[in-house]
């Protein structure tokens, strides 16, 4: 504080916290009660300004693949070890790679790393968790991706150290200036679950009644090299939801039959849909915001228009359940508009894409409707096939990849038991998801009379049969 001690001008503190950085082949310790703390410092200056910096960054990474090791490195936290990286608009990442596996909340488990949710709101910007035989949140676990911060304390131009000067705080996800009326957005974090080493790994899954949840606008990935399995809620409202898969992708496709299955269950839901917030300023006037339908991608982007007609599709079988349900759709506020008074604001439905190399089970609901008539809807993407196989893949995984288009759902399937070569897709989906715009990949036939209405477009990438 130069304010107060200037004559320690020459001593002044960084203001950004640190990184940290532990890796081993091996394992990686950390003991009962410890803390690592990357915590974001502040200064005050002669004037009288208060500057906060950025927090810094943490990785605790076992049976890391720079060199040979056996597989059996694990990260080891002890009772009460605990994370803190609280700045104000930057911080770092948290990483963290284990040998093992990893569950998330819940009841400790012996053969796994079992990490609090609590860890989840220590101010990072983004967590990123590897565990190389799966990574499980449980059935009812409640996960909420958070990003406290520190402010400046009502008392911090007469302090001379951090606890004095700086307070932790958590923003509402929606903020208005009383004044102006400006309405901001709170600073969230993004959260990736994934399964990987060198091309090899395990299974992701969200179980039943399981919440996870960013704030608007973020993002969650689950990436895995064998199954990845939802049964509860991933929730990224105006955001990105998505699933890949972990493969060499210069290779050729496994020559022989494989069991990979990414499942979305009958209690599946996979939330991106728009989120909006309004407040009444001081003048009286309907201020806010209101956002559009986010994205959700299962097996990778709507890219295939731009790399010439090449989809590098995922090597497992893609089922949704006739429960699971699919939401990207926008939304509608009244909203004081300059010069306009009062005003309908509708936001435009987002994008879901689906992808597979083997096979296509979508009985569930696909959404992404527009918010209100002066709004579009949004774009499904549908991409089956895109893979190459080498001299000696046999006649099982050779079978041909067409996606059949019919009016009505499929019936009396067993998505229990997918097999090679089924893809359907339903018009009658596309119609009461309210999409606008539909783009497929692949070779498509058609299955009996059809009709579907869009106010959009229709792209083809492929062959198509009547």
């Amino acid at each position: 504080n130069r304010l107060m001690q200037p004559e320690r001008d020459s001593q002044a503190a960084w203001v950004n916290g640190g990184q940290l950085d532990l890796q081993n082949s091996h394992d990686v310790q950390m003991g009962a009660g410890s803390e690592v703390i990357v915590d974001a410092g502040g200064r005050v200056d002669v004037q009288g300004d208060i500057m906060v910096g950025k927090a810094g960054s943490v990785a605790m990474r076992a049976d890391v693949a720079d060199v040979p090791s056996d597989g059996s490195g694990r990260v080891h936290l002890g009772d009460g070890a605990r994370f803190s990286a609280l700045g104000v608009n930057q911080s770092g990442e948290f990483l963290l790679e284990t040998g093992g596996k990893v569950q998330i909340g819940g009841m400790p488990a012996d053969d796994a790393l079992t990490l609090e949710t609590r860890l989840f709101a220590s101010g990072f910007s983004s967590y990123d968790i590897n565990g190389h035989a799966g990574v499980v949140v449980p059935e009812g676990v409640q996960l909420h991706v958070l990003r406290p911060s520190v402010r400046p304390t009502t008392g911090a131009l007469s302090a001379v150290d951090h606890k004095a000067a700086l307070e932790t705080w958590q923003a509402p996800l929606y903020q208005v200036d009383p004044g102006s009326g400006a309405v901001t957005r709170r600073e969230g974090a993004d959260l990736t679950l994934r399964s990987e080493r060198l091309f090899a790994g395990g299974g992701v899954s969200v179980g039943e009644g399981a919440l996870v949840e960013v704030d608007s606008g973020k993002g969650i990935l689950l990436r895995a090299a064998e199954n990845i399995t939802v049964d509860g809620t991933l929730r990224a409202r105006s955001g990105r939801i998505a699933l890949e898969g972990v493969r060499y992708t210069a290779g050729a496709y496994p020559s022989i039959p494989g069991t990979r299955t990414w499942r979305l269950g009958d209690t599946a839901v996979l939330d991106a849909s728009a989120d909006s917030f309004v407040a009444v300023d001081a003048s009286g006037r309907r201020q806010g915001i209101v956002n559009a339908g986010g994205r959700i991608t299962l097996g990778g982007d709507l890219d295939w228009e731009t790399r010439n007609a090449v989809a590098d599709s995922v090597d497992a079988f893609v089922v949704v359940d006739a429960g699971a349900r699919l939401l990207a759709s926008g939304t509608s506020e009244r909203l004081d508009v300059q010069g306009q008074g009062v005003q309908q604001v509708d936001t435009d439905g987002g994008r879901i894409v689906i992808r597979s190399a083997n096979a296509l089970y979508l009985q569930g609901a696909l959404e992404a409707a527009a918010g209100g008539v002066s709004a579009e809807g949004g774009t499904l993407g549908v991409a089956f096939g895109g893979s190459v196989y080498g001299p000696t893949a046999v006649d099982a995984v050779l079978v041909p990849r067409e996606l059949a288009l019919g009016q009505d759902r499929e019936q009396g399937l067993n998505n229990d038991a997918p097999v090679y070569g089924h893809g359907y897709l339903s018009l009658e989906q596309i119609a009461q998801g309210g999409f606008d715009h539909l783009s497929l990949f692949g070779d498509v036939r058609t299955d009996g009379a059809l009709s579907l209405a869009m106010d959009g477009s229709l792209r083809l990438l492929g062959s198509i049969g009547f």
